[in-house]
């Protein structure tokens, strides 16, 4: 019996299937069955809030090479996505960083040992002008692949329309 649901699926053969994940289990899982992959910070039991350390270029580098090698032959048909933990466009770079630790001491990226260098540094955040936060997400799909950003809760969709208007025109 086939099963006919509405409103029918434009995409074919189905949707794609994003699956998402930050440690090597799930990473694998979705290197071997979904569409897009998208990476994002672990979940570790013992800690509530990730590390610094879980927000390094090289962290996200080892979870790319994960896929890879995971997903085998059918790597360069995954679309790879990333959650970004921090976007934030403005006039001022230093400010938005600042804001946005003292925002976040106690959530989601709370670690007293989080610098505004680590912001920087990460893929997991951008932050700056229009012209910067670009710049930023170019630099992250060159570097690591991602073309697929998935904005963390707070990002203000005018500043990322901004953005996608500045990437769109260049």
């Amino acid at each position: 019996m086939e099963l006919k649901g509405t409103p029918t699926p434009t995409q074919r053969p189905w949707p794609p299937v994003m699956i998402g994940g930050g440690g090597p289990k799930l990473l694998g899982v979705a290197a071997r069955r979904a569409d897009i992959v998208q990476i994002t910070v672990s979940s570790k039991a013992e800690a509530m809030s990730p590390a610094p350390s879980d927000f390094t270029p090289q962290t996200y580098t080892d979870k790319v090479a994960i896929v890879r090698d995971e997903a085998g032959d059918r790597f360069d048909d995954i679309e790879l996505g990333i959650m970004m933990e921090g976007f934030a466009v403005g006039d001022d770079r230093d400010r938005a960083i600042k804001d946005f630790l003292g925002q976040h001491q106690t959530g989601s990226v709370g670690n007293t040992e989080f610098t505004a260098k680590d912001v920087i540094e990460s893929p997991a955040f951008a932050m700056g002008t229009v012209e910067q936060t670009s710049e930023k997400l170019l630099e992250i799909r060159e570097r690591f692949g991602f073309s697929y950003f998935n904005l963390g809760f707070g990002a203000v969709s005018e500043s990322a329309a901004a953005v996608i208007e500045q990437l769109a025109a260049s």
